[in-house]
């Protein structure tokens, strides 16, 4: 009996090990740390494990792949599709180890891999090739010419690149110079190759792609279209068969066209050849070749009953593959597959790591249906890999039925522990455009806001429960003095035209829980409040501070960030800045153009004509960070502090500790699970002070007392509920636990970040921190060293108050995400 070891982990693992059972032969399946307990380890024959948890360390680690094929004497290798299935080298040197690669011949996927070959291939072979310049023609003279001659908009990609990584659009010739570098810079980050290629962005356009398998020698063969132009960034998101609104005659072409574009280049299995289809002028254009299966393959195999992962089995291992002809490859009905990832939509689609505590399956009462999962309840999504759950995919006679048929089960499908994209898939099937088919590849990104509005989480009825916290914030002492003088009336006469009902469910827990506290003779805890009126202090005779209130509310904050925008708007006199911060606003103003008194009557006017904080957008940008967790930087830090002040329980082990966490690891992915809101810029320059937006990742510590002797640069740290990274190398009291390679304060400005101001965050702007690498977060340094670092990762958002509060209301605040 042949063995087949898999190379890849999730769905596709588990969908290859149902080939290899099909076929009679022996699965092997191999794991990092965090996939001991899998799904697709329990389901294959045998199972080794490769490595640690993060991919470089286990699914990309080739050499230790390899060994375990030799160890466990496998036939052959099946990539799946990511990691290691476009990778030549690793192709090769399986080959090499005179192990059967399960894939086309490295030499194509060289070839394929780099888009200015592929481009030049396509054209040799008579393909129609979308206006573009390759990488050498930016160097020349009449660049801007060219340019000119290729019409705007211009896509800038990079050529050994994929997954729309780094993929820029350029409206004129200013953004296409400003565009060329940081794509340049990026691309030879992510792919180890620099060079970019230029082509026509055809704005109204479909994504179609034409399944092909070669077969060496004879003729290809192909498998009919998908239509993947439901895309979010240039990832796909919903992939359909056949493509809805284009004629046959046109997809017949592409069909032909891939199939003899792949057959000249004797190609060996499973590939696609993606095509641009411009709908307004009904043309097509070759885009790029896919050397592997793809992830939505399963809705070819649903209209063609095929099955595309055992023809690469028998292919590769030479079994009978003789008797498939062209003609007897037939589709019938219509296939929609939907992509189903841990993430939020609601949060600019956050992922979602976490376990998965409750997962029911519809199983009766659908026809047609497939479902390709990697999880079972009780499984965990980790932060480490692509957070893709499952890949539902719905058959029906026709295009209706089919996503009516995929909406109900997805209506139906109950998972609970994390986020999902559920409902953004069911409002997208659900909307007009979709089923009339008038979309093209930029429909979701100009619906998104018609997408995001319902959370993935299960909905609760909130009405009926009340938020202790927020009755406390919302009602004062004199509403509640004012309750207790009603209710001591006799029952007839109780009464009040100042308050409701719910009003008085409100009062009487507060006062319960006052009594409560009474009895148990607990130490009186001075609840923060939102003051009635804002407080106007002078900070001596240049400042003024406005206090709303005297707790850490991210509602106050969105005040002081609603007042900021107004006093720009209005262009207050006298005043140079203003300066958000937790529960307050600072503002810079000349005294010798407006008084404090006469500053302080223009603010109460500006404040009392503010409208509510719902309505408000504000503008922000987010930052990826690479951060490595619990670093040996960090920790030289706390061992010099406990030798030399107190010896103290580590930072980490401290936070785990008081807040009742499991371990460390579970303190990296909640700190890492959420964005964080800079709400304001600390008493040291640019020293970020940071919420989490997401109230289940929030973490508290006290500072350490005496501050350290020194902290890193860079260090991330906490101190009572706030997040914050150190500029510089600082004494410091909070309690650190991490660190990232990437200057938030650069008095050279040697970045274009950094134009405006030395200090790189606004207040309003949000922070994801990205566990990384000791290899990872190295590469990051040298950028930063040569100046070669690109702060392409931040993305420019309108961050909406009145969408996040929704949210809030969505989710379960008492559980740990």
């Amino acid at each position: 009996m042949k063995r087949i070891l898999i190379a890849n982990r999730g769905e596709i693992a588990c969908r290859i090990i149902k080939s290899c059972k099909k076929l009679g032969l022996q699965s092997i399946a191999v794991y990092s740390d965090i996939d001991k307990n899998s799904k697709h380890v329990r389901e294959a024959d045998e199972s080794m494990h490769i490595g640690g948890s993060k991919a470089q360390e286990s699914y990309l680690f080739a050499e230790k792949i390899i060994e375990v094929a030799k160890k466990l004497n496998a036939d052959a290798i099946h990539p799946g599709y990511g990691f290691m299935a476009e990778n030549a080298e690793f192709a090769q040197n399986v080959i090499d180890s005179g192990i059967i690669w399960i894939g086309p011949k490295p030499s194509t996927i060289i070839s394929m891999g780099n888009k200015d070959v592929a481009r030049d291939l396509a054209i040799k072979n008579n393909l129609p090739i979308c206006p573009g310049l390759k990488d050498e023609d930016l160097k020349k003279d009449d660049l801007e010419k060219k340019c000119n001659e290729i019409g705007y908009p211009i896509l800038i990609k990079a050529s050994a690149g994929g997954g729309g990584i780094g993929m820029r659009i350029a409206n004129n010739y200013e953004e296409l110079i400003q565009s060329i570098e940081k794509t340049k810079n990026l691309a030879k980050k992510a792919f180890g190759n620099g060079d970019i290629f230029l082509e026509k962005f055809i704005s109204n356009a479909r994504h179609i792609e034409i399944q092909v398998f070669g077969l060496g020698e004879r003729k290809a063969l192909h498998f009919y279209e998908r239509d993947c132009s439901i895309q979010r960034r240039f990832q796909k998101i919903i992939e359909e068969s056949p493509a809805p609104e284009i004629k046959d005659s046109i997809i017949n072409e592409m069909a032909e066209s891939a199939v003899n574009f792949v057959t000249n280049q004797k190609y060996e299995g499973a590939g696609t050849i993606e095509f641009i289809y411009d709908i307004d002028n009904k043309k097509f254009y070759f885009l790029e070749m896919n050397t592997r299966i793809q992830v939505e393959h399963p809705v070819t195999e649903m209209i063609t009953n095929s099955d595309l992962v055992s023809m690469q089995i028998q292919f590769a291992l030479n079994l009978d593959l003789q008797s498939i002809e062209q003609n007897k490859i037939n589709k019938s009905g219509h296939a929609i597959e939907c992509r189903l990832y841990a993430e939020d939509p609601a949060k600019n689609f956050l992922p979602s790591p976490g376990k998965i505590t409750k997962l029911n399956l519809p199983n009766t009462g659908f026809i047609d249906i497939r479902l390709d999962i990697g999880v079972d309840e009780g499984d965990e999504i980790s932060f480490y890999y692509d957070p893709m759950i499952a890949k539902i995919i719905s058959k029906s006679e026709n295009r209706i039925e089919s996503i009516n048929n995929m909406i109900h089960y997805l209506s139906e499908l109950k998972i609970e522990g994390i986020n999902t994209n559920k409902s953004f898939l069911i409002s997208v099937l659900k909307n007009e455009s979709f089923e009339k088919a008038t979309y093209n590849t930029k429909f979701i990104e100009n619906n998104l806001s018609l997408f995001t509005k319902e959370s993935e989480t299960l909905k609760k009825d909130i009405s009926k429960t009340i938020n202790e916290e927020n009755i406390v914030q919302k009602y004062t002492d004199k509403d509640v003095e004012a309750f207790k003088k009603i209710t001591a009336q006799s029952p007839n006469k109780k009464h009040s035209d100042h308050y409701t009902e719910n009003d008085f469910k409100a009062f009487k827990n507060i006062l319960n829980k006052k009594n409560d506290n009474q009895k148990k003779g607990s130490i009186k805890n001075i609840i923060g409040k939102v003051y009635e009126e804002p407080l106007f202090k002078p900070g001596g005779d240049k400042y003024m501070v406005i206090e709303f209130g005297n707790l850490m509310d991210l509602e106050i904050n969105f005040t002081a960030q609603n007042l900021a925008k107004a006093i720009l708007d209005n262009k207050i006199k006298g005043i140079y800045e203003t300066a958000p911060c937790f529960a307050s606003m600072l503002i810079h103003y000349n005294p010798d153009e407006i008084k404090f008194n006469d500053l302080k009557n223009e603010m109460k006017s500006l404040i009392k004509s503010l409208g509510p904080t719902d309505d408000i957008e504000i503008n922000s940008r987010i930052f990826s960070f690479p951060t490595v967790y619990l670093d040996k930087w960090t920790k030289e830090c706390i061992e010099d502090y406990s030798s030399k002040i107190v010896e103290k329980t580590p930072d980490p082990d401290f936070i785990v500790e008081l807040n009742k966490l499991e371990n460390t690891e579970q303190f990296v992915r909640v700190h890492s699970g959420t964005e964080y809101w800079v709400s304001a810029l600390g008493f040291w320059p640019g020293l970020p002070f940071m919420m989490p937006l997401d109230p289940r990742c929030k973490l508290t510590a006290p500072k350490y007392n005496p501050p350290r002797t020194w902290t890193p640069k860079g260090a991330v740290g906490m101190g009572g509920s706030s997040t914050s990274i150190y500029p510089d190398r600082l004494p410091g009291g909070y309690q650190i636990f991490g660190i990232i390679p990437v200057p938030i304060w650069d008095t050279q400005k040697s970045f274009s970040v950094f134009e405006e101001s030395i200090c790189l965050f606004k207040p309003g702007d949000r922070v994801k921190f990205v566990p990384t690498s000791y290899e990872e977060f190295d590469h990051v340094s040298n950028k930063v060293k040569d100046k070669s670092y690109d702060y392409n990762i931040i993305d420019y958002q309108k961050f909406s108050v009145k969408n996040y509060k929704n949210w809030l209301t969505t989710i379960d605040k008492t559980k740990r995400f």
